[in-house]
């Protein structure tokens, strides 16, 4: 998924550029976008197809599920909430979860 979701990030960064007429400035943008930006520029086609057909191989592994259940409720989170703005918050990360 993180291949799929940086590929999509630096794909949108250049449509954006396209639309404003130059490239977007680093304060425009928080941090983790850019380090997704710049994981997707690294990523190969075949990497993106392997990506994606896994997730189409997950999705199809999920869907029987709903042939008898109409939704599949789960916890929205596993401990309390941390603090507005935290997760906006990057130092790096986004290159431990490639």
């Amino acid at each position: 998924m993180v291949t799929i979701w940086a590929v999509g990030n630096a794909s949108d960064r250049e449509l954006v550029e396209s639309r404003i007429g130059r490239p977007p400035r680093h304060h425009e943008l928080e941090i983790t976008t850019w380090e997704l930006i710049e994981l997707g520029r690294e990523v190969s086609a075949v990497e993106m197809v392997r990506a994606v057909d896994l997730l189409h191989s997950a999705s199809r592994a999920i869907a029987p599920f709903f042939d008898s259940y109409d939704a599949w409720l789960t916890p929205t989170l596993a401990q309390p909430p941390l603090p507005l703005g935290l997760l906006n918050k990057s130092y790096g990360g986004a290159r431990e979860w490639w």
